[in-house]
């Protein structure tokens, strides 16, 4: 989880794995906030700026019923707890204080491919 939308936001745009201020220049939402996906997951879609989930769409829905959706930026590195990165706007959306900087254990996810992506899944 990062701090401040505004900042985490220029850093996934300008440091993720993704290169999206490289790569994907004027595709991106202002409106959409941007997050790390495991690498578990990412490793499978290929490497950095190639990988076929940058600049797609994830749904994310906590225990709760609470639904957020973000576009996917960055890595998240950590091989141990498998955990989705956001920026404080989501996490507190999701109900969680902005104090607490933990991992939401049961957040289930689901990936859409955007037109913008470099990603061809047959659609």
């Amino acid at each position: 989880m990062w701090d401040a939308a505004p900042i985490a936001r220029k850093i996934f745009l300008d440091s993720g794995s993704c290169g999206l201020s490289t790569y994907q220049v004027g595709n991106i939402p202002d409106y959409m906030p941007l997050v790390a996906m495991p690498i578990s997951v990412m490793r499978a879609f290929g490497d950095s700026q190639d990988n076929l989930l940058c600049g797609s769409v994830v749904t994310m829905t906590n225990p709760k019923g609470v639904t957020q959706q973000a576009i996917v930026a960055d890595t998240n590195m950590s091989e141990t707890d498998n955990s989705v990165d956001m920026t404080m706007d989501l996490w507190v959306g999701f109900g969680q204080p902005s104090t607490d900087a933990s991992v939401i254990r049961t957040l289930t996810w689901s990936l859409k491919y955007q037109p913008w992506s470099k990603a061809v899944w047959g659609l």
